[in-house]
């Protein structure tokens, strides 16, 4: 059961169950297996299931996180997927989304433009700045340097593929 209807806001804390939807959240949001945000999420957020339309801001801790525009968090689960640019720290199995800049810890980083540091088996990234260490790292465009069993930098015309390191700075 649900006391608030699912376009008011929570300013405060939000507790429930099995699932809970509100517009924008500031506080301490925890819910037992879904809690879901029709707007955006400012503070920490613990459930199974985080699902953010917007943008979050904090601490996010679940199964899976989603974050549909992107935000600046530390988050914590099994897959921290988002469809915006996140800025932060990112551990789990599988991270994923349009954009990041920041740390990620993971078996699988997977995105179209990140910035910083990635760590996991796999690396998979459009455009990437920064350094990326796993067995497998991939990169359309690097600008950084790639260390791991196979590194493939596609920009790279001398050495586009090559065992231990890659790198490229132009």
């Amino acid at each position: 059961m649900q006391i608030l209807t699912p376009d008011s806001d929570v300013t405060g804390i939000r507790i429930g169950m099995f699932y809970t939807e509100n517009k924008d959240i500031v506080g301490f949001d925890y819910n037992f297996v879904v809690g879901k945000s029709k707007g955006s999420v400012y503070g920490v957020s613990m459930s199974a299931v985080n699902l953010v339309e917007r943008t979050f801001q904090g601490v996010q801790m679940g199964l899976v996180n989603w974050n549909g525009e992107g935000g600046t968090a530390f988050q914590f689960a099994l897959a921290n997927l988002g469809g915006g640019e996140a800025a932060g720290f990112r551990f789990a199995l599988l991270n994923s989304g349009k954009g990041m800049t920041g740390a990620e810890i993971g078996m699988v980083n997977l995105h179209e433009n990140f910035g910083g540091g990635e760590f996991g088996i796999a690396n998979i990234g459009k455009k990437v700045r920064g350094v990326q260490i796993g067995i497998i790292n991939y990169a359309e465009e690097l600008h950084g340097l790639q260390l791991g069993l196979i590194n493939i930098a596609l920009n790279n015309s001398a050495l586009p593929v090559f065992p231990l390191f890659n790198m490229n700075f132009n």
